[in-house]
């Protein structure tokens, strides 16, 4: 087999890799080439070069927004890292310990608690951002306002003024949805997605196929930990939608504090956890999935499952899978009498290193990558759901949009503050693998996380 066609039997993933990986190799070549016939002075003097880590497969989204910043700003050079995203994390934290990290990199949208203190916010590196209609500068109010309301609360804190310190600018910003099977859907003459989560069961249990435990067809993939792409995302949005308040204004969890209802009290996370895990339990009506499953992007890919939850980056799995099935998108299911949706967010942010030396330029970049129409360009090469309002309205404009339901979706996305969102997705996933065993009541689980992820705050 030759090299070309061992390329094209590689998953795009792989391709893209090696892809940068010649961009890379190309791009020092030229600056050794450059450092040869001109001297280390006028490389040193003339030549700016900003590392960029970034743990997303995806280095043909960056080539032509790069390409543009280097000829509007002639001698500056982006130089993209490509990292492994299951090692992104610690290789960073190593780097910057070791005073060698990047001058940008990318963070998921709930690090922000993590990593506040080894960054440094835009508000004092805006001079080179004019404000073309009135000639003054862009205000930090202004920049974040571009945004859905998630991204203020994600990526800014605010000072003694009420000003946003902004410390992140997403990238694109997605959101779950339902991925459906059109060929299930159709065989049961189910004509609609549900809107409902209490539709969302019927369907379930309407296209199951269970012999005892034993699920031969699953409605939907919902209850576990592991084998659930997503599940503490899953879990934690039905929480917000029941009336979870999650934290405190101090930002300490509470989430398994009582909710006062007129003359009653009750626990809507309790209900939440219940509702989530009686998918797997045998005992519910609502049973369609156990442990034993294999992972849900992979069941639902392979036929096997009718419905799963996941993000528009999921797309890319599913076709890995099989390019072939026939399957939908719809909005996230929602309660019954839910006055307004919600939503959940999950992105990446470039942020800058405090360590950088060149802070200034570090941030012109990403408020040109985050900008309109680099921003658009990014959206067309990755599939990824745009960040930025005004994409997001020009979205819903499209007679055919892969991402239009993700999109619409960010408006009405939440998040909410955790010390170490690493941790605390192990203790939620704990938690459900606790319950679905038997060794905790779901009191007791919501109680045990919530204590550790408060000693989590007090050790931070």
């Amino acid at each position: 087999m030759n090299s070309i066609d061992q390329l094209k039997g590689m998953a795009p993933y792989q391709r893209n890799r090696i892809f940068a990986f010649i961009g890379i190799g190309f791009f020092v070549f030229l600056v050794i080439l450059g450092f040869i016939f001109t001297g280390s002075q006028t490389i040193q003097n003339n030549n700016v070069v900003i590392e960029f880590w970034d743990p997303l497969d995806n280095a043909i989204a960056y080539n032509e927004i790069t390409t543009l910043y280097s000829k509007i700003n002639e001698g500056t050079f982006v130089y993209r890292v490509p990292k492994d995203p299951e090692t992104y994390r610690q290789e960073l934290t190593d780097a910057l310990a070791a005073g060698e990290g990047p001058d940008i990199y990318l963070i998921k949208n709930t690090w922000l608690p993590m990593e506040e203190r080894r960054l440094v916010e835009m508000n004092n590196h805006l001079p080179e951002i004019p404000n073309s209609e009135e000639g003054i500068l862009v205000s930090p109010a202004e920049v974040i306002s571009r945004f859905p309301d998630v991204v203020r609360f994600d990526l800014t804190r605010e000072d003694s003024a009420g000003t946003p310190k902004i410390y992140g600018l997403p990238i694109y910003l997605d959101t779950l949805a339902l991925y459906y099977n059109e060929d299930y859907f159709n065989t049961h003459t189910i004509l609609e997605p549900p809107s409902t989560w209490d539709r969302f069961t019927e369907i379930s249990k309407r296209v199951r196929r269970v012999n005892d435990d034993n699920v031969e067809l699953a409605g939907a993939a919902l209850g576990t930990a592991e084998n659930v792409e997503h599940s503490v995302d899953i879990l934690n949005t039905i929480m917000m939608q029941a009336g979870t308040k999650m934290n405190d204004e101090g930002g300490f969890v509470v989430f398994d504090n009582p909710v006062q209802a007129e003359n009653s009290q009750f626990y809507p996370a309790r209900d939440a956890f219940q509702f989530y895990t009686s998918f797997s339990n045998p005992n519910s009506e609502n049973y369609t999935w156990n442990s034993e499953e294999s992972n849900s992007i992979e069941g639902f890919s392979e036929g096997t499952t009718a419905m799963m939850i996941g993000y528009a980056s999921d797309r890319d799995k599913i076709k890995e899978e099989n390019e072939h099935l026939n399957y939908s998108i719809a909005p996230l299911p929602q309660p019954a009498n839910i006055e307004k949706p919600v939503n959940y967010a999950n992105y990446w942010a470039a942020v800058v290193s405090e360590q950088s030396e060149k802070k200034d330029i570090a941030w012109d970049f990403i408020y040109f990558l985050t900008s309109e129409d680099s921003a658009r360009i990014y959206t067309e090469n990755t599939g990824y759901p745009p960040a930025l309002k005004s994409l997001i309205e020009e979205e819903q404009t499209k007679e055919v949009s892969d991402i239009s339901i993700f999109a619409q979706q960010a408006i009405s996305a939440r998040s909410w503050l955790q010390p170490n969102a690493i941790e605390v997705e192990k203790l939620f996933n704990n938690s459900i693998k606790s319950v679905i065993s038997g060794e905790s009541s779901i009191p007791e689980a919501l109680s045990e996380v919530a204590d550790r992820i408060n000693l989590l705050w007090r050790n931070f």
